[in-house]
């Protein structure tokens, strides 16, 4: 599984809109909305994509469970590794969080294993509605790195694998740290 942009973007926005947000996380979140999916969207064409989406309002977790529940797949996903902007947990901390977010965990939890190490904090994020975000897809592992190379290239910096899938007739997304 690979991500193409940062999570955060509904917590800093709502961290402006509440006055705790500095013009440095705005401004880093501005400029990844802005930043086209279509470069991403080219390298894919070049490999073996099994399934993609964008992340938005239904956060990562939404988009991710309709794929799984789609594909009828197990997948593990590595907290460590999801691309966040930076702050976004200070920003949680103060309170900044959107209200959708806890609509989005309890509503496509079903699906979800949390691992005990997956802070509250973790969850949050990975619920948070995103506004341009990136795009998540599934591609064979063999091609990872490819993938990540060539995106890379096409100037999605950001982009990070996030996890894999596990098995099949599952349904299931095991979110680890």
């Amino acid at each position: 599984l690979i991500l193409t942009k940062p999570l955060g973007t509904g917590i800093i926005f709502t961290a402006l809109k509440n006055g705790m947000a500095d013009n440095e996380i705005v401004r880093r979140a501005e400029d990844s909305m802005m930043q086209l999916n279509k470069n991403a969207a080219t390298v894919f064409r070049n490999f073996d994509i099994h399934a993609c989406t964008d992340v938005t309002g239904f956060g990562f977790i939404g988009h991710l469970a309709e794929m799984v529940t789609g594909s009828k797949v197990q997948v593990d996903v590595y907290s460590q590794y999801l691309p966040v902007f930076k702050g976004v947990e200070d920003l949680i901390m103060q309170g900044a969080i959107p209200g959708g977010t806890f609509g989005n965990m309890e509503h496509f939890s079903k699906n979800v294993i949390w691992a005990k190490e997956i802070s509250r904090t973790m969850k949050i994020i990975i619920s948070d509605a995103q506004t341009s975000g990136g795009l998540l897809a599934a591609i064979p592992e063999k091609e990872a790195e490819n993938v990540i190379a060539g995106l890379k290239k096409n100037g999605v910096e950001t982009a990070a694998i996030v996890g894999k899938c596990t098995g099949a007739d599952n349904s299931e997304i095991n979110i680890i740290g």
